[in-house]
């Protein structure tokens, strides 16, 4: 019997220092990924100022240069057959500056001006502006939005922004004749919209880099947008995620509060401290 409790001993130590060494092992190996995180946040900081001062630097003559195109234009006869080459100087000119503009307001953001909106109809304005994109592309739009959304307290204008950097990403990505869906819910104490494309979706892309600011490929310019959508939904003190789900292989689904939602028109200590109180209030009652 002795030697069956030693046996037994010697088995719990041997346990235990099993756990203990996976446990030093996990410890490491989160160290190094911290550590690669950190490595990873300075370099794009080092990259995001180098573009914020490019884009500070580009600006006025990217300006000047839509500027004597829009004159040019105007003075241009219908029949001219060099006119069409000057539309498109104007409009890549002005998705340039829009570019611009985005991310010098990344990286020095303004307050939000908030009041009370119908997102639902921030929703359908929005969609009004793609219409004749998705038609010429034969682009099906699904649409489905709840009527019983409570209004919310939004910067309508960032919002706006947030549902156009999302849809022209979505543009960018699904074929002629694909399919666009776009819902809104509410869901428990949330209110969430949904954009989704059945457009191709590229292997090795890492969903959570698709947020990285100033990220470069195909689809750029799309992702730089939902870095920007990004930070504006966390300023309404929303979410945005991405993900795939069935034959939809891109779901973009921007989630904001209702409880607390009017809060946002105070300061952030102020806030904090009501919803101090509040939570005081649910664990005493």
């Amino acid at each position: 019997r002795e030697f069956l409790e030693l046996v037994a001993d010697l088995a719990a130590l041997a346990v235990d220092q099993a756990r203990r060494f996976e446990m030093l092992r996990a410890g490491d190996q989160e160290r190094r990924e911290l550590k690669a995180r950190a490595r990873r946040q300075e370099r794009m900081a080092a990259v995001g100022e180098m573009a914020v001062r490019l884009a500070e630097e580009v600006r006025n003559p990217l300006a000047s240069i839509a500027g004597f195109a829009r004159r040019a234009h105007r003075d241009m006869s219908e029949s001219d057959p060099h006119r069409e080459y000057l539309e498109v100087v104007i409009r890549e000119a002005e998705r340039l500056e829009k570019r611009l503009r985005e991310s010098l307001e990344l990286a020095a953001p303004e307050p939000p001006t908030l009041k009370l909106e119908n997102l639902n109809a921030l929703v359908q304005e929005t969609l009004k502006d793609y219409g004749e994109t998705l038609v010429r592309r034969r682009i099906r739009l699904l649409k489905k939005l709840a009527p019983d959304l409570p209004q919310l307290l939004l910067d309508s204008q960032r919002l706006r922004r947030v549902l156009q950097n999302i849809l022209e990403r979505s543009l960018d990505l699904v074929a002629v004749g694909g399919r666009i869906r776009v819902e809104s819910r509410k869901s428990g104490e949330f209110v969430v919209v949904e954009i989704a494309h059945d457009g191709l979706h590229r292997p090795g892309d890492l969903l959570d880099e698709l947020f990285v600011p100033f990220r470069s490929g195909r689809a750029g310019a799309g992702a730089g947008g939902l870095s920007v959508a990004q930070q504006l939904v966390h300023e309404h003190g929303g979410e945005i995620r991405l993900k795939s789900d069935g034959e939809w292989n891109t779901v973009i689904a921007i989630t904001l509060p209702v409880p607390d939602n009017q809060d946002r028109r105070k300061v952030g200590a102020e806030r904090r401290e009501i919803r101090r109180d509040r939570r005081a209030g649910k664990n005493g009652g």
